[in-house]
């Protein structure tokens, strides 16, 4: 999430929670609002000293990704699946064949019957 985006969301949820806690403890209108907007800026200054220590003391660098190693992975798992599926698909046409035989035997015994 970039910086910009952390910042806006710590504020507005500072924002909400101010306007509740100004709802359900005060009456007056004045207040409520004073308290939605002194609690936004506390939000904030945290949100801004919250990004301004990640900036300065966490190192982001720049990860390399194994592209071929996880092309692999997955073309060996796409492989397993299919197989897989042939498996189920060919049990289920057995099981389905014997039922469907099963019933033109229960049909033809009460024909003859």
């Amino acid at each position: 999430m970039p910086a910009n985006g952390f910042i806006g969301f710590i504020t507005s949820q500072g924002f909400f929670i101010g306007l509740i806690f100004g709802a359900l403890k005060f009456d007056d209108a004045f207040v409520m609002l004073f308290w939605a907007i002194a609690t936004t800026l506390i939000f904030y200054v945290f949100a801004q000293i919250s990004v301004s220590y990640f900036i300065r003391y966490v190192e982001v660098g720049i990860a390399t990704f194994a592209s071929r190693e996880h092309e692999y992975l997955l073309d060996h798992f796409s492989d397993e699946i299919q197989k897989r599926e042939e498996v189920y698909a060919s049990a289920f046409k057995k099981k389905f064949s014997a039922e469907h035989h099963d019933d033109e035997d229960a049909t033809q015994g009460e024909e003859n019957g």
